[in-house]
């Protein structure tokens, strides 16, 4: 044979040699506590559960005007308007009947009402504004709950988190996770022929690129590289996190 890449008859097969490390090696079993701003790419170690519903109460879902919703044969209708209730706020009082509040995408239905007619639907002048005929009661209304019951598992233990599951975790409130710990690798090159980046470096040498392509790899994959202890004088991958 002469090619480089052949081998002979005694080599070991790759499913095979990928079946004994297999043995020699576990799952990784502990676990950290990381601030949720860490936690992407990381693998859950635990389940977590909502505490509360998401969102806690109904809310708007609109900008609009809400009001207790009439029979549909009544038609467009006036109502006083009798306060103003922004997101993060509450309306004190109760909305009676012909009444309605200024109300804010995300805002809490005031007490009394139980439907929202949409800012583009209605006609507001002065104290009064005419809201649209035969809205279905409850329209435009988040109840408690809709994205998150109290109590529910939102995430399972041994998912890698992504973006989009770090923010559910801080939309039920949780500041920290617990995590698999991150996977340790030595990494090192050989080879009289190499130089470090950065090094001057005779004609006949060249600059060690295999370390560092390896390296981001790793990295990018959640790993920690480590010094091996097997080639002490010569550094490892250095973006240990």
């Amino acid at each position: 044979m002469d090619c480089c890449a052949a081998h002979g008859p005694a080599a070991l097969p790759l499913d095979e040699a990928v079946a004994r490390l297999a043995t020699l090696y576990g799952p990784v079993t502990g676990t950290e506590e990381v601030p949720l701003r860490l936690a992407n790419g990381r693998v859950l170690a635990e389940d977590v559960a909502a505490p509360v519903n998401v969102p806690p109460v109904a809310v708007s879902a609109m900008d609009g005007w809400a009001y207790r919703a009439a029979a549909p044969a009544e038609g467009r209708r006036p109502l006083r308007v009798v306060g103003r209730v922004p997101a993060g706020s509450s309306f004190a009082g109760t909305v009676g009947e012909g009444e309605a509040v200024r109300i804010f995408t995300g805002a809490p239905i005031p007490a009394g009402a139980d439907t929202v007619a949409m800012q583009e639907d209605c006609a507001a002048e002065g104290d009064s504004v005419l809201v649209p005929a035969a809205l279905k009661q409850g329209a435009n209304v988040r109840p408690a709950g809709e994205d998150m019951r109290a109590g529910a598992i939102v995430l399972k233990a041994g998912h890698r988190l992504r973006p989009q599951e770090v923010g559910l975790a801080a939309a039920v409130g949780r500041a920290h996770l617990t995590v698999r710990k991150r996977l340790r690798v030595g990494l090192f090159s050989t080879g009289d022929e190499l130089r470090e980046p950065g090094t001057a470096k005779p004609a006949h040498a060249i600059y060690d690129a295999n370390r560092f392509t390896l390296a981001a790899q790793l990295t990018a994959l959640g790993w920690t590289c480590a010094t091996s202890a097997s080639c002490p004088t010569r550094p490892t991958c250095c973006a240990t996190r």
